[in-house]
């Protein structure tokens, strides 16, 4: 099974109103950011043909909404350009290693990430995709967007809200964290704590879902939308979870989006890159 999660904008609450929703309750108090552009990106791995292993998730693709087949390859982090957030010059292929979580952030054309790892706190690191020409990746130097090492503490979710902070949580649940970067483009993590359940969520304990992706609610909060196709609205200044209701008939989808549709980088391919070998091109999401 090829799993990935990838993080989210809009798109993910259009798909949400577009989608069967299994309580009245969460359809009333579900409102979609309508800015929502057309394009998707969204973080794969390459298999090699008569391998059945799976590779680290490396390849910044677009996803072609109507097909769900990968578009092109905006960023190959086996081989890509990569840099200090300082612009110090770090060996091409050495920050995109195997992550869990994408952010689109349309201010600034910066695609958020953070490598999986359970010995090591990960620090955080960005695409910059301002410049189509020659896009690359950047480390903001010692600083870990998770400090807690150990199972359960990979970044899995990761989004931009509406209030212009980029959050992530933790596949436990335990940390929920903003983050953002200053006009001098040094970063700003906040690690809020863990995710706390509404009195009325009843036996839906947010804590015990996994997987899925959260994204923006519209209005500074966030949506989180597990493996189980629950629906909660977190207060990222509170951090309390509230259940809205389970969604039906629907796999727990989780994209990141983008509000034009942008040229194919230096005409094709990422700079630097080069075709990996064949993949998995289903993008299943669980």
């Amino acid at each position: 099974m090829y799993k990935k999660f990838y993080s989210v904008r809009s798109f993910f609450i259009s798909l949400l109103l577009a989608g069967a929703i299994g309580s009245a309750n969460a359809q009333q108090q579900i409102a979609g950011d309508s800015t929502c552009g057309t394009v998707v990106y969204q973080v794969t791995s390459a298999v090699p043909t008569g391998s059945g292993s799976i590779y680290p998730f490396q390849y910044i693709k677009t996803l072609n909404i109507t097909n769900g087949t990968a578009g092109t390859t905006w960023y190959n982090g086996r081989v890509g350009l990569c840099f200090k957030s300082d612009g110090t010059p770090l060996p091409n292929g050495s920050l995109l290693k195997n992550t869990s979580a994408i952010a689109f952030d349309g201010h600034t054309m910066r695609l958020y990430f953070v490598n999986n790892s359970t010995t090591t706190a990960e620090d955080l690191c960005y695409i910059d995709l301002s410049n189509i020409s020659s896009v690359a990746a950047y480390k903001f130097d010692s600083s870990p967007l998770e400090t807690t090492i150990g199972t359960g503490y990979n970044i899995t979710r990761m989004a931009f809200a509406s209030d212009g902070y980029g959050y992530a949580l933790t596949e436990n649940g335990n940390d929920l964290i903003q983050f953002s970067a200053d006009s001098a483009n040094m970063p700003h993590i906040n690690r809020l704590g863990a995710l706390v359940n509404d009195s009325s969520n009843g036996t839906h304990d947010v804590l015990a879902e996994t997987d899925g992706d959260i994204c923006s609610d519209g209005s500074a909060g966030l949506y989180f939308i597990p493996n189980s196709c629950n629906v909660y609205r977190i207060n990222p200044a509170t951090k309390v979870a509230t259940w809205l209701g389970t969604m039906v008939g629907f796999i727990g989808l989780a994209l990141s989006c983008r509000d034009d549709s942008p040229p194919a980088p230096g005409g094709g391919e990422a700079a630097g890159a080069v075709e990996p070998e064949p993949e998995n091109r289903s993008e299943l999401i669980q």
